[in-house]
């Protein structure tokens, strides 16, 4: 098993860290996904039965899939959300939800989506996605313009999502995104 670790997303002050564990070989490969939240102020970190996610990838499976971490103000919790587009329906996708210490619920299904970054950022209680709302199989060959892009957001509190333009003034950005999903 080869081990990663990186940052998923920072929110009041705690640290979600996202460990990426993988097994790969000739006939499958197998990458697990697991959460630890972190208080750099008070130096703790959780160990007890974090919340991971298992993915079986073959050769055909190369669907897109995006993270977020958040809290959701009303209930007064802090969650992980996991995006998995439908291994038998590229144009759906699954919206997971964790909560610290509970366990993995689907809350809604909805039209898959692009993601440029995979990883989204709490916004008031809503986690964001700058993506492509026209869906990529994951060619690293395509390239995106600002003015073609949106914001995917999942609003904690309500369980919906939605498209949002982008910002005034961001198309005349003259950028362009690679897709690396």
């Amino acid at each position: 098993m080869e081990r990663d670790y990186g940052v998923l997303g920072v929110c009041n002050g705690l640290v979600c860290i996202q460990q990426v564990r993988g097994c790969f070989g000739k006939e499958r490969e197998l990458i697990e996904y697991g959460f630890h939240i972190h208080n750099p102020a008070i130096q703790v970190i959780s160990e007890d039965n974090p919340p991971h996610v298992r993915l079986h990838w073959g050769a055909n499976y190369k669907c897109p899939y995006m993270f977020g971490f958040g809290y959701e103000e009303k209930e007064r919790t802090y969650q992980i959300v996991f995006l998995e587009t439908h291994t038998n329906d590229y144009k759906k996708q699954d919206i997971k939800v964790c909560s610290l210490g509970g366990a993995w619920t689907t809350v809604l299904t909805c039209e898959a989506i692009s993601a440029v970054f995979p990883d989204g950022i709490c916004v008031s209680s809503t986690l964001c996605w700058l993506a492509c709302p026209r869906f990529f199989r994951g060619d690293p060959r395509t390239i995106f313009k600002v003015k073609e892009l949106r914001i995917f957001s999942y609003d904690l509190k309500n369980k919906t999502c939605r498209y949002l333009s982008m910002p005034v003034g961001a198309s005349e950005v003259e950028h362009t995104y690679r897709f690396e999903g």
